[in-house]
């Protein structure tokens, strides 16, 4: 089983960081998932280009970045697909490299 996923440019990503700074300590901000647990044989997306259209964050310390990818926020799991952005101290999530 694999993950895909379109990892930040690091150039875009200080862009970005700086544009819309993280609310907690924990900044993340490295990639948009597409899925995970594919098989190895998965169709992958091509696209090349994401948008952030929102933002979200919740009581536990969590601050995410909505974007679209090809018109639509809508990954075909039923998710959204977003970038974790920053993460507080003690919210019992995983934090990805950052």
């Amino acid at each position: 089983m694999a993950t895909n996923g379109w990892k930040l440019n690091r150039d875009e990503r200080a862009a970005l960081l700086e544009g819309l700074p993280a609310d907690y300590g924990g900044t993340v901000a490295d990639h948009v998932m597409l899925a995970a647990h594919l098989p190895e044989d998965a169709d992958l997306s091509t696209a090349t280009r994401g948008e952030i259209v929102g933002a979200a964050g919740d009581a536990r310390g969590g601050q995410a970045m909505v974007v679209a990818i090809d018109g639509t926020t809508h990954r075909s799991d039923g998710g959204t697909y977003h970038v974790t952005w920053s993460l507080g101290a003690g919210g019992g999530r995983s934090r990805a490299t950052r």
